[in-house]
């Protein structure tokens, strides 16, 4: 059973491998798939696996590396001008060389979801439903190490400003994403089915100003804004448009529930709770 990892010099892809090989796929029956060479590299000397250097808008080379695959990981490309395209070259060599089972990262409620993300997401689904590969759609929620940063600001400044007001958000860590889609491919026994990966709990950027507090040791305000605020705060720390355009969509998108949940699909498919947001904010800032 052979086993293509695309995006696996990534953060969340390279996970996925580490996780295969702890459920115990050996790790010769795994292709870490990716464009740099020296990551590829580096995880060929560190885990053992098979690699290769493909780029996704490269239709002919993919037929070519999923030639003898089994089952295909396809984590969704970060270039939002071509990526959709890129599915679909990965998906339409998946088919032409026979695979078994292919996995696609979406997003939570992608199919409703007024999320900037969601519309190449709402297409690759399409796209992996009429094409005929038996697939499962992994509709991962926000990762919660993306909230790292902002927490991190938010220590620092003494105030955590978001225009997401009491929006609830169901965030989970990389790892534990990570870990449902090891499982999913390696058990096999979901076939043409959607899943929403959504945390167990969900907290509020409240929450977050609150555990910012704990992790420094200081009051960290709490500061709800409108969605012109903000974007008038932003343009005025220097942030250029397009940051302003996509932050302030986002936290309007929160406000209005886009990552509350459902909650409680993670923990079904990985049979655990998840990490909670507490749990990954302090490992990463706290001393």
């Amino acid at each position: 059973m052979t086993y293509f990892i695309t995006g696996a010099t990534g953060h969340y892809g390279s996970a996925v491998v580490r996780e295969l090989i702890a459920l115990g796929v050996p790790a010769d029956q795994i292709v870490a798939a990716g464009r740099n060479n020296d990551k590829l590299a580096a995880l060929k000397t560190e885990l053992g696996v098979a690699t290769a250097q493909v780029d996704n808008d490269d239709a002919a080379a993919l037929d070519k590396a999923l030639d003898g695959v089994d089952k295909v990981l396809l984590v969704s490309g970060v270039d939002f001008s071509k990526r959709a395209q890129q599915h679909r070259n990965v998906i339409d060599a998946a088919k032409k060389n026979g695979v078994k089972l292919i996995a696609y990262t979406s997003v939570l409620k992608a199919d409703t979801s007024p999320l900037l993300v969601a519309v190449d997401h709402r297409a690759t689904e399409a796209y992996l439903e009429q094409a005929g590969v038996p697939y499962v759609s992994l509709r991962n929620t926000w990762y919660a190490e993306n909230f790292i940063d902002e927490v991190k600001q938010a220590g620092a400044s003494g105030v955590l400003e978001t225009a997401a007001g009491d929006g609830a958000i169901a965030a989970a860590s990389r790892p534990d994403l990570a870990a449902a889609a090891a499982k999913v491919l390696f058990d096999g026994t979901l076939v043409n089915a959607t899943l929403e990966l959504g945390s167990d709990t969900t907290f509020t950027y409240a929450d977050l100003a609150r555990i910012a507090g704990e992790i420094y040791g200081k009051e960290v305000t709490f500061k709800p804004v409108s969605v012109e605020q903000r974007g008038a705060d932003l343009a005025a720390a220097g942030v250029p448009q397009g940051g302003i355009d996509w932050i302030t969509k986002l936290d309007g998108d929160i406000a209005a529930g886009a990552l509350a949940g459902p909650t409680g699909g993670l923990s079904a498919v990985i049979g655990r709770a998840p990490q909670t947001i507490e749990d990954v904010l302090k490992a990463a800032l706290a001393d």
